[in-house]
């Protein structure tokens, strides 16, 4: 799991070694997503699946949230690709959904307007898509170039670092204050005795 900030581009390469077609769910195989500092409400998704009612597709997935409920908007891209590699680009506040096969050239997916955002989880999945079949994939490459990659999770919007130092430093001087006064007054304890 990593986090990013600005444009970046992720690519996973991949062997699909035993990703049966389900007969329910949503599709097994691997994906990359992406996740905006803010919470999982909004993603997109790229994977390589084996989808019981599209077949065997690369699946883009535009997840948003509105009104408390959760939309989604699905792409399917016919493949018979086995292997491949998936990659996530955004120029802006788009991201473009690629997908490279047998052939090794890259082919747009989709692209979705997704803002820019820092991101606080680029995930890595191999996925069952909601079914009990066996579901056996091989990451072969991970690439992650950004703008930023900042150590850790970003900061969520309005908690700086710099509140977290004053709250820290408040309540570091308040233990000192009350330390140094329980001090005076043991020494003025022992000075009347």
């Amino acid at each position: 799991m990593f986090a990013a900030v600005g444009d970046f581009e992720v690519t996973v390469g991949f062997e699909l070694r035993d990703v049966r077609m389900p007969s329910d769910g949503y599709g097994s195989g691997v994906g990359v997503q992406v996740t905006p500092r803010g919470g999982a409400d909004r993603i997109v998704y790229l994977g390589r699946v084996r989808h019981p009612g599209e077949g065997d597709v690369w699946k883009a997935v535009h997840r948003t949230s509105r009104g408390g409920r959760r939309e989604h908007d699905h792409r399917y891209v016919k493949t018979d690709a086995r292997s491949g590699r998936l990659q996530l680009v955004r120029e802006g506040g788009m991201i473009r959904c690629l997908a490279a096969g047998d052939d090794g050239e890259f082919h747009e997916v989709a692209a979705f307007a997704f803002g820019d955002d820092g991101i606080r989880e680029i995930s890595v999945i191999a996925d069952t898509g909601g079914g009990t079949n066996r579901t056996k994939v091989a990451i072969t490459e991970l690439s992650v170039l950004a703008d930023g990659l900042p150590y850790g999770l970003p900061p969520e919007e309005g908690v700086s670092t710099w509140t977290i130092w004053a709250v820290a430093f408040t309540a570091g001087a308040g233990l000192l204050a009350i330390g140094a006064i329980d001090r005076w007054r043991g020494a003025r304890t022992i000075g009347r005795a």
